[in-house]
């Protein structure tokens, strides 16, 4: 069994086999297109606050550069 890690979330792969031995190797196998799941989006870059009242404010940000994890 191989483990596939560090992989990007949200990604489309495609994966190719190839079993060989001493006899040499087999036939290339390839997958369907896998993909990973989504994860939480990164972190929001330039929080600003203004207009700042006793009851209300303004908040701004721009969006996480990786949206979908």
């Amino acid at each position: 069994m191989v483990i596939l890690d560090n992989l990007i979330p949200f990604t489309t792969y495609k994966i190719m086999i190839n079993a060989f031995n001493i006899n040499g190797d087999g036939l290339l196998h390839e997958t369907d297109l896998v993909g990973t799941y989504e994860d939480v989006p990164g972190p929001i870059d330039q929080l600003t606050f203004s207009y700042v009242t006793f009851n209300s404010l303004q908040i701004e940000w721009q969006a996480p550069k990786s949206l979908n994890g």
